[in-house]
């Protein structure tokens, strides 16, 4: 079973799929009641957060884990309302997370999504207290984060890439490899980036190449040779 997780890159082209079997929940969000005919257009406080974030980073130490699920690019209209580029799988689903902390030199602010809908490529969203122009552009660049515990739960052997960061990894051996840097997606297969003596590349193939992934613990055992 291939993992469910969050990326921490914070590129958002081409890179980082969570949709299906790649990076994350298969579900979509429940759907919120359409305003004005537009089958697309969502309340922000009847969405359940069902799909994951596709594309993200975290964010601070194990206490104040986050989430990046998009980032503003941009205003909507003339009341407020700013364009998103969503991180999450489908779009829409970004709606379904709160508050969205953004933050601009060492400044936070945490804001509620009151309703949004899907624009082309973005979703436009109205936040709250936000209802000028003005006041949108301030927000513009900005990357749109959520606290880790907002993420749905997920069954047993799926993880998200957030709690994969950072873990102790060693072989059948007993040989300590160092800790998880990154995990990539390939295509076949995800792998994991393992910096210590040396970087390694273990595929993340549980059962074959990944035997134990403990948590609590933060380690993760592998079978794989050390001179690889």
């Amino acid at each position: 079973m291939r993992p469910r997780l969050v990326p921490t890159s914070d590129k958002f082209v081409g890179k980082d799929k969570i949709a299906g079997n790649n990076f994350g929940p298969r579900s979509g969000l429940r759907r919120g009641e359409s305003q004005g005919g537009d089958e697309h257009q969502f309340a922000g406080s009847e969405l359940g957060p069902h799909g994951g974030p596709r594309r993200g980073e975290s964010q601070g130490g194990d206490e104040q884990k986050r989430v990046v699920v998009g980032r503003i690019a941009g205003v909507f209209g003339v009341r407020g309302w700013v364009k998103t580029i969503s991180y999450t799988a489908p779009p829409r689903n970004i709606l379904g997370y709160s508050p969205w902390i953004l933050e601009r030199n060492g400044v936070e602010r945490q804001l509620e999504p009151l309703e949004g809908r899907e624009h082309g490529d973005t979703v436009v969203v109205r936040l709250e207290g936000i209802i000028t122009r003005e006041e949108a552009e301030t927000l513009k660049g900005l990357s749109v984060a959520v606290a880790r515990d907002r993420l749905p739960p997920l069954e047993a052997g799926e993880y998200y890439r957030i709690d994969l960061i950072g873990l102790r990894v060693r072989n059948l051996e007993g040989t300590d490899f160092g800790l998880i840097a990154d995990v990539l997606e390939t295509g076949a297969n995800d792998v994991l980036v393992i910096r210590g003596d040396r970087e390694r590349l273990v595929p993340f193939v549980q059962g074959e190449f990944v035997k134990l992934v403990d948590l609590d613990e933060a380690l993760v055992v592998v079978d794989w040779d050390a001179d690889f």
